[in-house]
């Protein structure tokens, strides 16, 4: 299975401490067997069908409490309890946060008789808090090397400008004004 950091990592965490400030008393609820999380009225899943009991990803029943108290004990606590990246791990178990490539065979499978398959990325829960730094490293390791590949293309773009004269930055200019006027 393939596991990422939804691109969305700081505006969820964002919207989650608005909350707890502004709706101190909103519940959250958290999973008796899994290390994920999330406010109560936003959890999509049921064990059972629609009207059944709230449940985590996997399906394990949950907990649920204050949201400011939870997120406070978190942040007052022992960061270490995350493992390596400590409250980022915390944050990264919000529901959302970890999203699990879901690979599954289409309807169409049948009627063609060719398995066909849809490759979405859905949320998922970890059972413990090495798993989530796992992915995590993987992200800030993909984050270093786009940066990396940015600061090289950048340094690039620098060296090209700098041998550019003048009058060959001027014609471009009007080469590209003339392209956008005929065009």
């Amino acid at each position: 299975m393939q596991y990422k950091i939804s691109t969305h990592f700081e505006k969820i965490k964002a919207r989650v401490l608005w909350e707890a400030e502004v709706h101190p008393e909103e519940l959250v609820c958290y999973s008796f067997a899994t290390c994920w999380w999330c406010i109560l009225r936003d959890n999509p899943y049921k064990i059972r069908g629609t009207h059944g009991l709230p449940c985590d990803p996997r399906g394990a029943v949950l907990y649920q409490g204050p949201i400011k108290e939870f997120i406070d004990a978190a942040v007052n606590g022992d960061h270490n309890h995350y493992g390596k990246h400590g409250l980022q791990a915390f944050w990264s178990s919000y529901h959302g946060v970890v999203l699990r490539q879901d690979h599954t065979m289409l309807a169409s499978t049948v009627l063609t008789g060719k398995a066909k398959f849809s490759s979405d990325w859905k949320p998922w829960a970890f059972k413990g808090w090495d798993e989530y730094n796992k992915v995590l490293d993987e992200h800030f390791k993909n984050q270093t090397e786009t940066e990396k590949r940015l600061a090289e293309q950048e340094e690039k773009l620098r060296d090209l400008n700098q041998q550019l004269t003048p009058e060959m930055k001027q014609k471009m200019l009007d080469d590209l004004i003339k392209e956008l006027n005929d065009g």
